[in-house]
């Protein structure tokens, strides 16, 4: 597991991209998916696990500021088919964090992704990850979290779309 994050932390160093798009004048998801990664080195036995970056880009004139979770922020998160679901990392201790991201500034994310069903990933239309934005005014202690995400997404409210991913011939595009 300690592999994987000096892994994740090489690849950041090296690929990190965030830019100001000034013609865009909200919040602006960018996902890449890095490489396939085997299956021991998540401690699986089988599967097809792919690690990936997630840039969250502020391209408003003001911070945004945000809840999400200290360990599981893949919770944030949802696709847009059933085929594929984030691999969580070990957590000992996950807690609810305000994060900001400064105007034209941007926060970073790395993942691994497990692919369930390739079979009906292999076409043009791909898929979608969405980023579930709780603004810092939408959550007060003792308030249920997931209740919060669950509305959003229930009710498509502040969800922010990456473009498609396409998978063709078990490789994304």
């Amino acid at each position: 597991m300690k592999n994987i994050y000096i892994f994740l932390s090489v690849i950041i160093l090296l690929s990190s991209s965030c830019v100001l798009d000034p013609k865009k004048k909200s919040l602006q998801l960018e996902v890449r998916l890095v490489n396939k990664i085997q299956p021991s080195v998540v401690k699986e036995k089988t599967g097809e696990f792919y690690s990936i970056k997630l840039n969250i880009i502020n391209n408003t004139n003001s911070k945004v500021r945000f809840w999400i979770l200290s360990c599981w922020w893949e919770d944030n998160c949802i696709f847009n088919c059933k085929n594929i679901v984030f691999h969580y990392p070990k957590c000992y201790k996950n807690s609810l964090d305000i994060k900001e991201i400064a105007s034209g500034g941007c926060l970073i994310y790395t993942g691994i992704i497990k692919v369930i069903n390739n079979i009906s990933l292999n076409n043009e239309e791909g898929f979608k990850l969405g980023f579930i934005l709780i603004k810092e005014n939408e959550y007060r202690k003792n308030m249920d979290f997931d209740k919060i995400l669950l509305d959003k997404i229930n009710k498509n409210k502040d969800i922010i779309w990456c473009d498609n991913l396409i998978f063709i011939n078990k490789k994304f595009k």
